[in-house]
């Protein structure tokens, strides 16, 4: 009876053992980042501090840009901005522009205008460019 006894107590402790020893699969399940978070990395990447969005009208690209004031009295900042597209994970197009203000003309392209410091003539007073998104070029205004 002693013996039995001692037979099952050791197998139980040899089984425990084995059952401790063995590897344990777990299951990763690896969580894709939604567009936020996409945006949000790549914002924090490119710009030290605070960064604004400026989405396009469709929502489906953004323009991620930081203003920099170098007096505290300067009405039109330097933007450094980049258009990034959260479905392909691409940056289209990057930027530093002076005296600049920016908005969406529509879902494929972002005016830039810059502020010239002195207008003098008509033609100097509009200047900037526009950014397409499909043929990924710079036209000027």
């Amino acid at each position: 009876m002693m013996n039995r006894f001692l037979v099952v107590s050791g197998l139980l402790g040899i089984a425990l053992i084995v059952m401790a020893c063995v590897r344990k699969s777990t299951s990763v399940v690896e969580r894709s980042l939604t567009s936020e978070e996409k945006i949000k990395n790549v914002g924090t990447s490119y710009f030290k501090g605070t960064y604004q969005l400026l989405y396009n009208p469709s929502e489906k690209v953004v323009c991620l840009y930081q203003e920099k004031r170098t007096r505290p009295n300067e009405v039109f900042p330097t933007i450094s901005f980049i258009v990034y597209d959260p479905t392909t994970e691409e940056v289209l197009f990057e930027d530093t522009v002076a005296r600049a203000k920016m908005k969406w003309i529509n879902d494929e392209q972002l005016q830039v205008q810059t502020v010239p410091g002195r207008v003098r003539s008509e033609r100097d007073a509009r200047s900037g460019f526009i950014y397409d998104l499909q043929s990924r070029l710079r036209k000027r205004m």
